[in-house]
């Protein structure tokens, strides 16, 4: 006889906004982000456990450093889980993508847990707001 398995749900982090620095000891505002990163990271995982997915949506660098996005896949490595970056307004897009493809994080399209997630890109180049350009509504429309 066989059981079937109990479904559970599909846990997904989202990280947004570390503003990672080259720099160590970088901080915004008084505070050490990569510190900050550390802590968010080591509670996540006191309290909830390992995740299914990890998105990472936005201002990843503040200096848009390709040591700041090695630092953020770095920092992911205690996750057994896949991770998706998309850029943010304070985000070097072409270092992110570069990182982010060592670390196979590329992907702006994810399907699983029977969800799907598409990662769109709504930074506009050295503006704060944020819009949907017509090549990200023509890659949701595919």
């Amino acid at each position: 006889m066989t059981t079937k398995e109990e479904a559970r749900p599909l846990r997904v982090l989202q990280l947004t906004d570390p503003h990672l620095m080259a720099r160590a000891d970088g901080d915004l505002l008084g505070v050490r982000t990569r510190e900050s990163l550390q802590a968010v990271i080591a509670e996540v995982l006191k309290v909830h456990g390992q995740p299914d997915l990890i998105l990472a949506t936005g201002d990843l660098a503040q200096d848009g450093s390709v040591e700041a996005y090695r630092v953020f896949g770095e920092s992911l490595k205690v996750f057994s889980c896949p991770s998706v970056w998309i850029a943010g307004n304070h985000d070097h897009a072409d270092n992110l993508a570069k990182v982010a493809g060592k670390y196979d994080a590329c992907d702006r399209h994810v399907i699983r847990g029977g969800w799907q997630f598409v990662m769109l890109d709504s930074s506009v180049p050295g503006k704060v707001f944020g819009a949907l350009a017509d090549s990200e509504l023509d890659f949701l429309a595919e």
